[in-house]
């Protein structure tokens, strides 16, 4: 099964969790700074992340829509 991933963004942090079909991992929290989005996409790239679900503002959205540019391009990551 294909391994997902839920964010819930805020203005100063971003709450992720993962889940492999049968078992969620512990939610995680990164600031909302470049270097920690980063850092988290490189997580979610390790995890072999197929699946980004987002609940955040449009802007936010846009941010690390653009930091994941680089996964959906080359890995194949569909973000929601």
């Amino acid at each position: 099964m294909k391994r997902v991933c839920g964010l819930d963004v805020h203005k100063d942090t971003i709450f992720c969790a993962t889940f492999n079909g049968k078992n969620h991992a512990p939610v995680r929290e990164y600031l909302t700074l470049t270097t920690q989005i980063q850092d988290m996409g490189k997580e979610l790239q390790t995890e072999k992340v197929k699946t980004i679900a987002m609940d955040s503002k449009p802007v936010a959205q846009g941010v690390i829509a653009q930091q994941f540019g680089a996964l959906q391009a080359n890995k194949g990551v569909a973000i929601l």
